[in-house]
């Protein structure tokens, strides 16, 4: 059920998507259909998917693993989010015909390496790796909101940046507080 609500909204989009292009076709019946994007704004869709799906997959894992209630409240955030995330990036996918990877080898052997742990091993090994990532991910949604050529994508970029610098503060304070 939970599926079907976040694919409703990208069935409504593309049909709406189909609908216009009828419209523009029929206006326009010699204009190519091909949509060029820049390489750099292709690379950015690529990486920001990657860290969406590393994202709700390492979130779904600091439910099932996590020992600190903070940490497994925070995975579910993280897959709350991202999942909302991904969809926006999948339908700017679609509209501009950009490819995007499926979940990568090096995020499988993460997890592997992370489901090794359990309770507050697992908290602390997780909070490590996921503050390096979010600063990584600070890095690059700081560039694309600045360098991104493409409008829509240099928005998603922007609206991430934000996204990501309040996990990291959130990560940041369960971190201190578990130092105490």
């Amino acid at each position: 059920m939970k599926t079907l609500r976040f694919l409703l909204p990208i069935l409504l989009l593309l049909l709406i998507q189909a609908c216009d292009n009828n419209k523009q076709t029929e206006k326009r019946k010699e204009a190519p259909s091909e949509i060029f994007m820049d390489k750099g704004d292709v690379q950015f869709a690529i990486d920001a998917e990657r860290i969406n799906l590393n994202e709700i997959e390492l979130g779904k894992l600091a439910i099932q693993k996590g020992g600190d209630k903070r940490i497994k409240n925070f995975g579910a955030q993280l897959v709350k989010n991202y999942t909302k995330r991904e969809i926006k990036l999948q339908i700017i996918a679609i509209i501009k015909k950009i490819s995007l990877p499926a979940i990568d080898t090096s995020l499988q052997s993460q997890i592997a390496i992370l489901s090794q742990n359990s309770g507050k091993d697992f908290d602390k090994v997780y909070l490590s790796y996921m503050l390096k990532d979010h600063k990584n991910g600070v890095k690059l949604f700081q560039q694309a909101s600045k360098n991104v050529v493409d409008a829509d994508l240099r928005k998603y970029a922007a609206q991430n940046l934000l996204l990501v610098n309040r996990h990291l503060d959130a990560m940041n304070s369960i971190d201190s507080s578990m130092h105490k």
